[in-house]
């Protein structure tokens, strides 16, 4: 089973493109708002560590 985060995309506000289901492993760039989200959310699945 993949761990998917439905993204907000900022600047796509009110289009198709607003949101979409990303795959944790390609979120390596926006780290901070990953950790962010499992601060608010500590009952949310969270990705695997990397070992």
């Amino acid at each position: 089973c993949k761990l998917l985060y439905l993204v907000r995309w900022s600047g796509y506000e009110g289009t198709d493109e607003e949101t979409s289901w990303v795959l944790a492993t390609e979120l390596d760039h926006a780290s901070e708002a990953v950790f962010d989200f499992h601060e608010k959310y500590p009952h949310k699945p969270k990705p695997s560590p990397r070992l």
